[in-house]
């Protein structure tokens, strides 16, 4: 059986929000909620919850009050809420529908012994939001802001594993970024499909945590694609602007660019370049490559600050494709509920 999970990190521009949190958030997110109804499928929020937490330490409602609203909304409504930390929300200055973000992006900037105070914090700061609607709530899947899991990774997975996450879905194969904040590396790791965790944050390795990873299809680019910049001008009208990204990009090396430029593609409503059979064509891909097991989990990303009409008919149209070839064979579903 193949399970496709279909996930969204739930979280702001994290450079700078273009209008109002409204409209960058909560607006796109009430209509990726109500698709998933239309479709009649779930979704996992990955919630970026020290956004949340600094907003609350500074007592600004406007951002506090409709977060928790919408998470317990997407909750009540069968879908799942899950973890996502960005902790350099945790030194950002915030006001009423602005902040000032900090650059210490990934984990390194953070010694092991507040790693996990975040970690902790994080948790209780979830499960407070959501104990209203489900008492028993607790997060049992994470995934790393801007997918940083090898940052600290030999700290950060044993501290998951003993705070009880059982999932992590950061990893996508192929997959290369560099910035000025951080460097995601995914050009190798273990040839199956799901494999658990190592505790001394080695990726290219399957490990001996409790911990089971759940990807990100991905699929390496062909020769014949049209450059990407020449894409995002020609279909430039599908795109949204709802704010700026936190990464710097204005002098990196050659070397970089080349390796970026090699980065596979994520199975992503995020491009708007994309399209349906696109999408599938990656599905495909990573099916035909890792489905030697009985079961396969794999995850699709997204992000509501990202995406507007035309992702949401991306979307839709490739929910359609997909359960129209799979058939009975492919599941779009949530987290396994058997985690310990």
């Amino acid at each position: 059986m193949i399970h496709l999970i279909l996930t969204f990190d739930y979280e702001l521009p994290l450079g700078k929000v273009k209008h109002s949190y409204e409209d960058a958030l909560f607006q796109p997110t009430e209509q990726l909620l109500e698709l998933a109804q239309k479709i009649e499928v779930p979704i996992v929020l990955f919630a970026d919850i020290l956004s949340y937490y600094k907003h609350k330490e500074s007592q600004i409602s406007s951002f506090t009050v409709p977060f928790e609203k919408q998470l317990q909304k997407a909750l009540q409504l069968g879908h799942e809420v899950q973890l996502h930390l960005h902790p350099h929300w945790m030194k950002t200055e915030v006001g009423e529908q602005t902040f000032q973000p900090d650059l210490s992006f990934t984990l390194e900037h953070f010694s092991d012994e507040e790693l996990e105070q975040l970690l902790q914090l994080s948790i209780k700061e979830l499960k407070a939001v959501l104990s209203p609607i489900d008492p028993y709530y607790r997060p049992t899947a994470y995934r790393a802001g801007g997918y940083n899991i090898q940052s600290k990774g030999g700290a950060m997975i044993p501290l998951l594993q003993k705070y009880g996450v059982a999932f992590d879905s950061s990893v996508a194969q192929g997959y290369y970024f560099h910035s000025a904040q951080s460097t995601v590396d995914f050009r190798k790791r273990p040839a199956k499909g799901n494999w658990l965790l190592p505790l001394d944050g080695d990726l290219t390795q399957e490990g001996n945590s409790s911990i089971m990873e759940v990807p990100i299809a991905a699929k390496p680019k062909t020769l014949f694609e049209l450059p990407t910049a020449l894409k995002m001008r020609l279909y430039a009208d599908r795109a949204v602007n709802r704010g700026s990204m936190i990464h710097r990009q204005d002098a990196i090396p050659w070397k970089e660019k080349i390796n970026m430029f090699r980065s596979s593609r994520m199975l992503s409503v995020d491009n708007f370049t994309f399209t349906p059979k696109q999408l599938l064509q990656i599905l495909d891909y990573h099916i035909r490559k890792y489905k030697t097991e009985e079961d396969l989990y794999v995850a699709l990303i997204g992000h509501p600050k990202s995406m507007g009409e035309y992702a949401l008919g991306l979307l839709e149209s490739f929910v359609k494709m997909t359960r129209d070839k799979y058939g009975d064979e492919l599941r779009i579903t949530t987290f396994p509920k058997n985690a310990n």
